[in-house]
């Protein structure tokens, strides 16, 4: 079943919330060598599923993407 973009920016709110979360605790535990390796582990994973999940949302529509470079093939031709 595909997911739909609402359920996506949600998953992100999650992965965000979860890190933040984590870098409270980490607060806590600030003399505990072992847990604060386990958060950092565990931020760190959050983290890299959370940009990969931005990236996809946040990226131009192929048709953005399109008047982007239309603009600046323009703008570099006034230049020649």
């Amino acid at each position: 079943m595909e997911s739909s973009a609402g359920d996506e920016f949600h998953c992100l709110s999650q992965l965000l919330g979860d890190d933040h979360d984590l870098a409270l605790l980490r607060r806590v535990f600030v003399d505990d060598p072992p847990i604060l390796a386990v958060i950092d582990h565990t931020r760190s994973m959050l983290e890299e599923q959370a940009l990969i999940l931005a990236r996809r949302l946040y990226a131009p529509s192929p048709r953005e993407l399109e008047a982007q470079l239309a603009a600046h093939f323009a703008a570099w031709r006034t230049l020649r």
